[in-house]
């Protein structure tokens, strides 16, 4: 049986939403989520604030972002640099077996990298999400925000909407310009891991599409 700690609950909106993302007057009726830690580190993270709402054919998320040392790695520009850059993650499974889990992986340059995966770790790289997955980022005077758009019928095809529930990680990964500084993992959950991992089932939650 799968065992969540956690839930959140994403509430419905209005299906008259004409573009790819939704006004931040829509986002005022999210529920805010900000049970954010660093499982294996001390002290409090700076401010993540997530929020998901959905319509009959979307579901929508934003991340909003404390940043004051924002760091991206640019050399070619390309999508496995995001792994070296402060970014917002959300990874989804099917169930307990993560085979498969899928991960989206999104920085303050509005850079994507995603993947399919099998426990543990087995990582497809030239894996892209179907038709369906929008995003874009936006620095702002205190860090950035990330906001997305995923179909339904994406979710579904993936077998990752059930019953109106989703298995989903919510994480951050914070990098810093400082030398010798080590990336610090931010997640919704506590994976109870000794090593930083999110790719593990203790680290997924639950999304209940109200």
């Amino acid at each position: 049986m799968f065992h969540s700690p956690k839930s959140y609950f994403v509430k419905a909106i209005s299906p008259e939403v004409s573009s790819k993302f939704i006004t931040a007057k829509a986002w005022m009726s999210a529920n805010l989520l900000e049970d954010f830690q660093y499982p294996w580190g001390e002290g409090v993270p700076p401010k993540t604030h997530f929020r998901a709402l959905h319509t009959a054919n979307t579901f929508y998320f934003q991340f909003e972002v404390e940043d004051h040392d924002l760091y991206a790695e640019v050399v070619e520009n390309e999508q496995m640099e995001v792994a070296e850059s402060d970014r917002v993650e959300l990874f989804f499974c099917q169930d307990e077996q993560l085979d498969p889990y899928y991960c989206l992986e999104m920085d303050y340059l509005g850079r994507l990298l995603s993947n399919s995966a099998k426990f543990h770790r087995q990582m497809d790289y030239n894996w892209y999400w179907p038709d369906g997955f929008h995003f874009q980022s936006e620095q702002t005077t205190t860090g950035f925000i990330v906001k997305g758009a995923i179909s339904k019928a994406s979710l579904s095809a993936l077998g990752l909407l059930k019953n109106n529930e989703m298995r989903v990680g919510i994480f951050r990964g914070q990098y810093s310009n400082k030398p010798n500084q080590a990336v610090r993992w931010i997640s919704w959950i506590d994976p109870k891991t000794p090593q930083p991992d999110f790719h593990v089932p203790s680290a997924f939650g639950i999304l209940k599409l109200l």
